[in-house]
C-alpha cells in the first residue's frame, strides 16, 4: 500500500501543534528557569541554550519512539490487563481483543508517530546549529 507526503507527514495538524506548544513551552521554562539562576548584568550562556532545545526534542523523540513501537501493538497486552471490565469486555479473551486492536490500527491513520519525530528534529537542529556557533566562537 503506497503512502502519499501528506498521508505520512500531513494527516494531523492538530498533534503537530500540540507537539509544537510542548517543545516551546518546555523550551521556556528551561531558559527561564537558567535565567533565575543569573546575577543580575550576567548573561546566559550559549551552551544553556542548546540544552534548551535539545532536551525538548529528545523528549519528543522517545514519545515517538513509544508511539512508533505501541502502532505495531507492543502495548496491546498491558492495554488488555488494565482495561475496564465491563459486560461486554468481560466476554472478550484476549485473542479477539489482539484481533479487534489490529483491526482498530489498520483503520486509524497511518503513522501517528510522524509529528513527534518531524518537531523532534526540528528542535535537535536548532541545537545543533547553536553548537556550530558555539564550537565556531571559541
Amino acid at each position: 500500500m503506497k503512502h502519499s507526503f501528506s498521508d505520512i507527514f500531513l494527516h494531523s495538524k492538530t498533534k503537530y501543534i500540540i507537539c509544537l506548544a510542548f517543545a516551546i513551552c518546555f523550551t521556556a521554562i528551561l531558559i527561564i528557569s537558567d535565567f533565575t539562576e543569573l546575577e543580575p548584568n550576567e548573561t546566559l550562556p550559549l551552551i544553556n541554550y542548546i540544552n534548551a532545545f535539545s532536551v525538548p526534542g529528545l523528549c519528543l523523540y522517545c514519545f515517538g519512539g513509544f508511539s512508533l513501537i505501541g502502532s505495531f501493538g507492543a502495548f496491546d497486552t498491558f492495554s488488555y490487563s488494565f482495561r475496564r471490565r465491563g459486560k461486554d469486555s468481560l466476554k472478550m479473551g484476549y485473542y479477539e481483543y489482539i484481533n479487534m486492536k489490529s483491526e482498530e490500527r489498520k483503520k486509524g491513520k497511518p503513522f501517528p508517530y510522524v509529528p513527534y519525530f518531524v518537531v523532534g528534529t526540528l528542535f535537535i537542529l536548532v541545537s545543533l546549529i547553536l553548537n556550530i556557533i558555539l564550537i565556531s566562537n571559541m
